[in-house]
Formats: structure tokens, sequence, C-alpha cells
């Protein structure tokens, strides 16, 4: 069976390398650029590297660990993360209610209520109006004030949005159990070599063919055509690995669902710019801030900085600074951003280098009450093809890998089923 993956990023990446061993798979990653990694790019220069993208894997990331492991590649630990210079849970404690133990335990116990009721009444009315209110509502109607101060912490400081306004659904997604376990122990690493490098590695096992920027996707009850600006051909299935909108633009045409899907999901834009800075923080790792993260924050403001360096040759010390980007360009992202280190007691030099990335699948939370949780299910397989990425799961690689590894073990049942086939 012949299987084409569009994108060779986190999520194209790590589903071709749960399925590199399957009997009777001929597998195939077409990625535009002439790179592999997506939003997981290592940026090196005077011989640091810098992640521009992805920043850290949590507990909640067993299998990339285990790759990293498998492949020779060191970890190292993220550091101390503060908000403003006060260590995130010192912050989180002082909101009102019971002990944050208390309230952690509510809230997974929560959680975990309304996970179990989206899998066994996925179309309820009710269960789906909870899981569509915004995710601070969610919070509050429970009385876990210290853990929507979390949530400040873990979501909106990542770019996944403000709990007054992403659903309670992508939310819960994410902060689970290993990511709180993570954050309270400081369990948060990130690859020695790279994130770039750790991808480049996991691609070297696979067939991955660079700078083929995709032009049509076509189906029919054949198989799936894929064409680029010198070539053509024809696969068995099709893995959309890139997001949904762009899939949509390619084939000819889509389908219902993808086109609904891709109107009912929405994105930040999310930058991350390297610094120079004078006069900053040295004691923490990284630092989160009130006038990016907390409620009412405009985009543009800093959400996070992370110290990255100290290299007299680019400038001193070095920051990775976090922004959304609004309708900003980057002069005026600079200027907020300069303006919020200098209340902050730094001071801008100058920036290296600056990335844009289109970031988070917002769910519109009307598509949600509307059953975009089952249509996102149920269009798997439809029209010889398979979808995965942050629309379908979310933009964390932790997560992209645990729903990989269901989508891989129904991928190679159909290889088997194919294998099959002749003999009958």
């Amino acid at each position: 069976m012949k299987l084409a993956i569009i994108g060779g990023g986190p999520a194209g990446l790590s589903l071709a390398y749960l399925l590199k061993d399957c009997r009777n798979l001929d597998l195939t990653i077409f990625e535009a650029e002439e790179r592999v990694g997506g939003k997981s790019f290592t940026y090196e220069r005077a011989g640091h590297a810098f992640e521009m993208g992805t920043c850290y894997a949590t507990r909640g990331d067993r299998l990339a660990r285990k790759w990293m492991k498998d492949l020779g590649i060191n970890f190292k630990r993220l550091g101390e993360a503060t908000f403003e210079g006060t260590e995130f849970y010192s912050f989180a404690k002082q909101a009102a209610g019971p002990s944050l133990m208390i309230q952690g335990l509510t809230y997974l116990i929560s959680r975990a209520r309304l996970l179990r009721q989206l899998k066994i009444n996925p179309d309820d009315p009710e269960v789906l109006s909870e899981a569509a209110m915004p995710v601070q509502d969610w919070l509050r109607e429970r009385s876990l004030h210290k853990m929507e101060r979390l949530f400040y912490r873990g979501m909106t400081t990542m770019g996944y949005g403000q709990p007054s306004e992403t659903a309670t659904i992508q939310g819960l997604r994410w902060i689970d159990r290993s990511l709180l376990i993570s954050g309270m122990f400081n369990d948060l690493v990130m690859p020695e070599e790279g994130w770039s490098e750790f991808w480049r590695r996991i691609a070297e096992r696979l067939d991955v063919r660079l700078g083929h920027r995709i032009e049509t996707v076509q189906r029919n009850e054949a198989g799936v055509g894929i064409a680029w600006p010198d070539g053509r051909e024809w696969f068995d299935y099709v893995v959309c690995a890139i997001p949904i909108d762009e899939f949509v633009a390619l084939c000819q045409p889509p389908t219902e669902s993808e086109q609904k899907v891709s109107e009912d999901v929405s994105w930040n834009g999310f930058v991350t710019t390297l610094a120079a800075v004078d006069d900053w923080f040295e004691r923490e790792a990284a630092r989160s801030f009130a006038g990016g993260i907390l409620p009412d924050a405009m985009p543009g403001r800093l959400l996070s900085a992370r110290f990255e360096a100290y290299e007299p040759e680019l400038g001193g010390r070095l920051y990775m600074l976090n922004q959304l980007r609004g309708e900003f360009q980057h002069d005026e992202l600079e200027e907020i951003a300069a303006r919020d280190i200098e209340m902050d007691g730094g001071r801008l030099k100058h920036t290296l280098y600056q990335k844009s990335w289109k970031y988070h699948a917002f769910y519109k939370r009307d598509a949600i009450r509307k059953g975009l949780l089952t249509r996102l299910r149920e269009m798997q397989g439809e029209k010889r093809s398979f979808y995965t990425g942050a629309a379908f799961s979310h933009e964390a690689v932790s997560k992209i890998t645990q729903f990989n590894t269901e989508l891989a073990a129904r991928i190679a049942r159909i290889a088997r089923t194919h294998e099959r086939q002749p003999a009958e």
C-alpha cells in the first residue's frame, strides 16, 4: 500500500516513524521546505543553538523522549520559570479557594469526567455546551481560582489562547496530569543538539522528499494523485500533516468535512525573537509577564522571555522573546517588546532573528456545539484521506505523538487488509 504524507513537521514525521516498520506500506513524505521539522526549528549562530519554535518536552512527551535516547540525543533541563520574578506556584497559591493540591485534584477529576462524557455521549448538547464554554468560566464554576492562574502559565504563555476565549476542551486537552507534574518538579527538558537535529535524525530513517511544494491533490476510487511543479505520483492514501486550510487549497475538490473544518478553525500568529538585552533578569531561566498573559492582555505584549546564552560576539546576554503577532509588523513588535522590557528593568539593544508562526488551531466555540469534535473524528479515512497535526490534536509535540499512535495503528490495519486483497 502506498501512503503519501504531506508535511515534514512533527506531525508528519512522528506518524511516519511510527509506521516505518509496517509491512506492505510504502511511505513517502513531501515537505515544501528544504528542511524538516516545521515549527521545531533551531537557529544556529556563533556556536549556539537557539530554539525558535518547539522549546521543551514534558513528562507527557514519552515517545519524543524515548526517540531522543534511541538516537543518542541528550536532554537538558529548561530551568526555573517565574511570573515577573515570582515563583509561579506562589502566584497561583495567592488566589482564592482551597489549597492548590485540593484544586488540582478537583480539576483532574472534573477533567476526566468531561472527557469521559465526550467519549460516551459525543453528541449530547449539554456535554458539547460544557466543552465549548470558555475554560475560564468552566474553572470559575468549580471555584478553581488557583488552577485558573496556572492556566495563564501553562496555556496563555505558550500562545494557546486566553482562558476567557479558549474552549474548555482545548484547555483540558493540554493541561493534564503529566503537565502539572512536569511543572511542579521542573521536569521540562530540551534536546542539547537542538530540535532541528532531532527531527533530522528521525527523517534519515524515512523517505522524505524536501523542496516538494505540492500543487494539487486529486482523489478518486482508484487512488490519490499528488502533483508538484515537476512531477506527479499516485498513492492509495494520503495524510494531511499541514494546516487543514492549506490542505483544502490543494484538493480538487475538498470534501464537505474538510471545507467545514477549515472554516471552524482559526490560527494565532506566534512570534519568537532572539534579542540582545542589557540589565535584565539573570536568576531564572524564563519569565512570564502580566501585561501579556493576564485578562484583557493585548496582542503584541510580551508573553514570556527565556535566557538563551551569553555571547559577546552577538551583543552580550541573549533572550528569546515570545509575542502574539496580532496585526503588528516586525518593527512594531520590536517597539512593544522594548517598552515591556524597559518596564521590567532591562534595555533592548537589538534583535538578531525573528520567526513568525501560524500557530495553535483555535476551535470556534459555536462550531464545537454544532458537532466539530465528531466531525474531526469521523472524517478520518474519508475519500482515502487521514489527518493529523494541531487542528486534530493539539499544537504540542506530546499531544501530536499521542494522537499519531492511534492513527498509525488504524493505518497499519488498513495496510494489512490491503496486503490480503490480491489473494482474495
